[in-house]
């Protein structure tokens, strides 16, 4: 079972901005109201130990599910937040890798755009997707890899303030400026502008912000986390003009082409 809980789903603290939209409600495949497949959710869920976003205004629920929560990985059916790409989507590494296309040099996604799902990963220190190739809905799995990022190495060699030592251990003369002004080791954002929709699961991989005009139908999984870095404060941004509806439907027919099978054993009984 892909571990979508909510609309956005965070390892990270999680700000809102601008006319973004986030919206926890269950939704069908279409954008309305009133998927089949299971009840509201959160619309923003951050790991345990981060910081959420205030409800009201950009983020929104309804019938008693808060609008924004901590994850709670000891609730019955629950398991620790996914680490990985294939952690989310509850595959192996190889199962993983043996299915998605990763592409380190494109920016827009293959024709034709609505035939089949895509299973793409995108190695890019940023990425955007526009309609410029009159393309703009898209079904599947995007996972966006922002290959050159590491938050522990951005922490040590680009620190707040260079004089003194950081949490980790850092000191002034640790500080790299070709480092830190090179962009594949820096934070990356994720745009979708051109009335871009999307209906399926996005994972970002180390991308901080989310920006744009897209609407997405189904979930968002961030995996940036500052676990490691306490010295970095990682925080997944959602600015621009983004609606990101959660959808249990979307969410379990993109997975559902990918090979979830589910086992069923039976027992004669006399």
């Amino acid at each position: 079972k892909a571990q979508i809980e909510g609309a956005f789903t965070s390892r990270s603290d999680v700000t809102a901005g601008g006319s973004s939209a986030v919206d926890g409600r269950n939704h069908t495949i279409s954008g309305a109201l009133g998927g089949t497949c299971g009840s509201d959710m959160p619309g923003v869920t951050v790991d345990v130990g981060a910081t959420a976003p205030p409800c009201g205004g950009n983020i929104v629920s309804s019938g008693g599910t808060p609008c924004s929560t901590n994850f709670d990985p000891t609730a019955p059916g629950k398991r620790d937040l996914g680490t990985t790409p294939w952690d989310v989507l509850g595959m192996t590494e190889a199962d993983f890798n043996s299915m998605f296309v990763k592409d380190a040099t494109s920016a827009t996604i293959p024709q034709p755009c609505s035939a089949n799902p895509y299973y793409l990963w995108f190695k890019k220190e940023s990425i955007s997707f526009n309609n410029s190739s009159g393309c703009n809905g898209y079904s599947g799995i995007l996972v966006v890899h922002n290959e050159g990022f590491n938050a522990k190495d951005w922490a040590v060699k680009c620190p707040a303030d260079w004089n003194v030592p950081n949490a980790l251990g850092g000191h002034a003369n640790e500080y790299d400026p070709a480092y830190c002004s090179d962009a594949q080791y820096q934070p990356a954002t994720l745009t979708m502008n051109g009335n871009v929709t999307w209906t399926g699961v996005i994972i970002a991989d180390q991308v901080m912000l989310f920006n744009g005009t897209p609407v997405i139908t189904g979930g968002v999984y961030t995996l940036a986390t500052n676990h490691d870095s306490p010295s970095y404060t990682v925080k997944s941004g959602i600015s621009g003009n983004i609606t990101i509806m959660y959808s249990c439907d979307a969410v379990a027919a993109v997975t559902k082409r990918i090979g979830y099978k589910k086992k069923i054993g039976w027992q004669r009984v006399r």
